[in-house]
């Protein structure tokens, strides 16, 4: 199960909490309706339609199982909840590019608060993630002391 992918964005569904309250029979009627339109034999000049249709079918599989589907759940609010706290780290190093003495305080923050979650976690794609923060915030601070 790649939880990176969005099952539920996969088959036209609403996401996040949302998505968490659809029904078996209302995820089976978005996946029929998309297999129609992306099975390969509908699609015989696509040499990426076999792919895309194993990707709605794949998705669909974690959906349809109650167990799994309850997994991809949490896994996906985990996701969730760590993008809107990245989000309300980088406002806040935006908010404070007045100051660049108070934008390197939150820069080295940044760096601790990521290294410590590569250290923690066993997700490359958290790892990346984190990259990217700290990437981003360093870049931030370049930016403001070249005013």
């Amino acid at each position: 199960m790649d939880v990176y992918e969005d099952h539920y964005e996969i088959l036209g569904l609403p996401s996040g909490k949302n998505g968490a309250k659809i029904t078996l029979k209302e995820i089976t009627k978005a996946y029929k309706a998309k297999a129609l339109l992306l099975h390969p034999d509908k699609n015989p000049f696509d040499s990426k339609a076999k792919a895309k249709f194993q990707r709605l079918k794949s998705s669909y599989d974690v959906l349809k199982d109650d167990n799994t589907r309850k997994l991809f759940d949490k896994k996906l609010s985990n996701i969730i909840a760590k993008r809107r706290k990245m989000e309300s780290d980088l406002a806040r190093v935006a908010h404070a590019i007045e100051s660049p003495t108070t934008v390197l305080a939150v820069v080295e923050i940044s760096a601790v608060r990521s290294s410590t979650s590569v250290n923690w976690s066993r997700k490359s794609k958290i790892m990346e993630d984190s990259k990217t923060m700290a990437s981003i915030s360093v870049s931030t601070i370049c930016c403001s002391t070249e005013k």
